[in-house]
């Protein structure tokens, strides 16, 4: 008899679910205690043997827990359920990361185009990046590509 068993047998308070880690994937059960869950809802569980930490999807909340007695796994805990405030932190998070990528762009794209046309410049001229760009870019030859 496997310790998860022996522990849902003494505290009533202990419950299972099934959780997935993909879209119709296998599920999985795990434990949990003092926590309201929704089937769909994310929470936070342990995985793998280093007990690191990913994000499932509840798609079963068990009536009684199902601890198979003849188990020679171990059980894991769902230790957090993915609630409104951090799941729209998480949103948040994702939101910056992604602003962050567009502004380091732009500012690696002003850093070349600053280095191409100072290249350009040694090379032809003022002069001659003037004319180049007012035929390329539609400008006049009064526009002025370095600055």
């Amino acid at each position: 008899m496997n310790s998860a068993y022996k522990l849902c047998l003494v505290c009533d308070q202990i419950k299972t679910a099934a959780v997935s880690f993909e879209a119709f994937g296998k599920a999985y059960t795990y434990m949990y205690k003092d926590m309201e869950l929704e089937v769909g809802q994310e929470v936070i569980v342990e995985t793998g043997n280093d007990d690191s930490l990913k994000v499932a999807q509840v798609v079963a909340i068990h009536d009684e827990p199902e601890i198979d007695p003849h188990y020679r796994g171990t059980y894991r805990w769902i230790l957090s359920n993915m609630g409104t405030t951090a799941r729209e932190n998480q949103t948040a998070l994702r939101d910056m990361e992604k602003q962050a990528g567009a502004i380091l762009r732009k500012a690696e794209q002003a850093k070349i185009r600053k280095e191409v046309q100072k290249q350009l410049s040694e090379n032809f001229g003022e002069d001659t990046l003037k004319q180049i760009a007012a035929i390329t870019i539609g400008g006049s030859e009064e526009s002025d590509p370095t600055a």
